[in-house]
């Protein structure tokens, strides 16, 4: 069992890596681990995007989409070229301005 925790700014990339390493190893585990880590900062990008015009379900919605997509991916994903937060950052307002 990998133990997944934040416990200063510099073990951030090293988190990061083990993440996506666990993605890769353990599909279902890993997204598990990434989705208890990111899930607020998901829902926030995609609230702020739709509240305006769709419902709570519909951003759920929105957010199971991102990821599902973050899933998918799980192969290509490079940390060389961003973070995974910036990734899903990125997947995010993509996604919800596709609704």
């Amino acid at each position: 069992m990998i133990a997944v925790s934040l416990k200063k700014e510099g073990d951030y990339l090293l988190v990061e890596k083990e993440l996506c390493s666990l993605l890769i190893q353990n599909p279902e585990k890993g997204l598990e681990k990434i989705m208890d880590q990111y899930m607020a900062f998901v829902y926030t990008i995609v609230y702020g995007k739709l509240s305006s015009i769709c419902n709570k379900q519909d951003i759920e919605e929105c957010v199971s989409d991102i990821f599902y997509e973050i899933y998918r991916a799980r192969n290509i994903i490079d940390l060389e070229k961003g973070s995974l937060k910036s990734y899903l950052a990125v997947l995010s307002k993509r996604t919800a301005i596709d609704v």
